[in-house]
């Protein structure tokens, strides 16, 4: 099936679009974080836009950048706790955590 950037609908392009405002995709990554996706999806010979891609960055990213949430997630006790962690330790919302 085509590929389709979830976010916004419609087709897939190679690059985040220019001028971007706010986060890219699933995790919706911004500045390093997002240059890092942009030469993970080259490294794969994808694209930043493809959801498999970004799905299998935000588990390399998550697993080699920010143990801790990974650690977190899979030792919580309660999904609201699993949910607390991810949102403090992995996309550093700034969303009040409960725990």
């Amino acid at each position: 099936f085509p590929s389709h950037d979830i976010i916004r609908g419609g087709a897939v392009t190679d690059e985040p679009p220019a001028g971007l405002k706010g986060g890219y995709g699933l995790a919706q990554w911004t500045g390093v974080r997002l240059d890092e996706l942009v030469i993970y999806a080259k490294s794969k010979g994808t694209i930043t836009g493809d959801f498999m891609t970004q799905l299998q960055f935000l588990v390399y990213e998550a697993k080699t950048s920010y143990p801790n949430a990974v650690e977190g997630v899979n030792a919580a006790n309660t999904p609201i706790v699993a949910a607390n962690i991810w949102a403090k330790e992995y996309e550093r919302t700034a969303y009040r955590y409960h725990l």
